[in-house]
């Protein structure tokens, strides 16, 4: 009897145990189920926030302006008050180009790195040769007369804002103009400006059409500039100053956005190289923008396009 109520319980109690599995495995895997389907639900309500706001803040974020510029060459570089630099815009800036009046940046380098020498003391009074009261295209106020007698620095502030050929052609006499365009090639090699040449210090094209042209590409010329930035940042200024004529398609049509101002810059035009410009803008950060466009189809071209530039820059 014993042997029998043992098989008993044993009976009952494997049974009880196989009813356990069968029953219990549904109810477990049904929680499961259930937890899963509530833990995908919670994480899809609190996901889609989330991916609503990410979505909205990229939604949010205006797109970069295209800029399109109706020149052969354009280059706008940013320089941060630190030192760091940021390319805006680029087009074709290794593409050498006849560069007219921009010229004159190197001119004006070249008399100032000279000043401590004496050659070009800036109170040194230079007359005007017939050569120099003969260059072509000058403005009235640049049209210079022979036997007029000009100090270096009042040469040097004529020919930076009227752009005269005939100051630029008077200050290279003083050391004798061919001297004066190879120090412009010895300056432009030490700068590393593999691509420019000068063969006069005006820009203007030469007579003969078979003569190249003073060249150089936008990127050199940003080059240069930030060469005078560092080491002769007055050479800039004397673009700013006003006279007593107003120029024309240059500095003073254009308008600065708020928050810049202007540092300085160059124009430049010729039959060959078209119509250049040049400028160096600062902002409420003291960050520089500097900016070259090259190859426009006039000199009113010029500014239109530069401007365009400009308000492109404000707008980023």
């Amino acid at each position: 009897m014993e042997n029998i109520q043992e098989d008993k319980e044993i009976f009952f109690g494997v049974l009880s145990i196989f009813l356990m599995f069968f029953v219990m495995i549904p109810i477990y895997m049904g929680l499961n189920v259930f937890q899963k389907n509530l833990e995908g639900l919670f994480y899809a309500q609190m996901s889609q926030p989330l991916q609503q706001m990410i979505f909205a803040d990229i939604q949010a974020r205006p797109e970069k302006p295209p800029l399109n510029l109706e020149a052969k060459s354009a280059f706008s570089l940013e320089i941060y008050k630190y030192g760091k630099e940021k390319v805006l815009f680029r087009k074709d800036i290794d593409k050498v180009l006849p560069i007219a009046s921009l010229t004159k940046l190197m001119t004006g380098l070249i008399v100032v790195e000279n000043t401590p020498q004496n050659d070009y003391d800036f109170s040194r009074a230079v007359t005007v040769s017939p050569q120099g009261a003969s260059r072509d295209d000058v403005p009235v106020y640049g049209n210079l007369k022979e036997g007029d007698s000009f100090t270096v620095k009042k040469l040097l502030n004529i020919m930076m804002l009227y752009s005269s050929n005939d100051a630029a052609f008077t200050l290279s006499e003083v050391i004798g103009k061919d001297n004066f365009v190879l120090k412009m090639n010895q300056q432009a090699k030490m700068l590393g400006l593999k691509n420019t040449l000068f063969i006069n210090p005006t820009g203007l094209d030469p007579e003969d059409q078979n003569q190249l042209s003073n060249h150089s590409s936008a990127n050199e010329l940003i080059m240069l500039t930030k060469y005078i930035l560092n080491n002769y940042p007055a050479l800039l200024d004397l673009s700013l100053q006003e006279g007593p004529y107003p120029t024309q398609n240059g500095l003073s049509d254009l308008a600065a956005p708020s928050g810049f101002k202007f540092v300085g810059g160059k124009t430049g035009y010729t039959d060959t190289a078209g119509g250049c410009m040049l400028t160096v803008m600062k902002d409420s950060s003291e960050n520089l923008f500097l900016n070259v466009i090259l190859g426009t189809d006039s000199p009113n071209m010029r500014v239109q396009e530069m401007q365009k530039m400009i308000n492109w820059e404000a707008s980023l």
